[in-house]
């Protein structure tokens, strides 16, 4: 009997998403599994023109969530490991 399940979340950080009840849309950077099953994401929306309307982000449910097809936001630490890291190491 299989005791562990591997849980794989869709959504990947630096990637851009769209909420299909809302239309809100933005680049993940950030996201959170629950015992209970369900997967977040935090989505921030691009700021508006001089910084003025900056938004922190807002959190949705993965599975309403649709990728769009645009590249992905990286982030350069100078080499450092950072928190998480998904992706193929140099």
């Amino acid at each position: 009997m299989k005791t562990t399940k591997e849980i794989r979340m869709k959504t990947l950080l630096g990637n851009t998403y769209r909420d299909k009840v809302t239309g809100y849309t933005g680049v993940c950077i950030g996201r959170c599994d629950y015992l209970t099953g369900a997967s977040s994401a935090q989505l921030a929306p691009p700021v508006g023109e001089n910084c003025k309307d900056f938004d922190e982000g807002e959190w949705f449910e993965e599975r309403r969530l649709e990728e769009l097809d645009v590249p992905p936001v990286t982030l350069d630490h100078g080499g450092l490991s950072i928190g998480f890291y998904q992706g193929e190491t140099a």
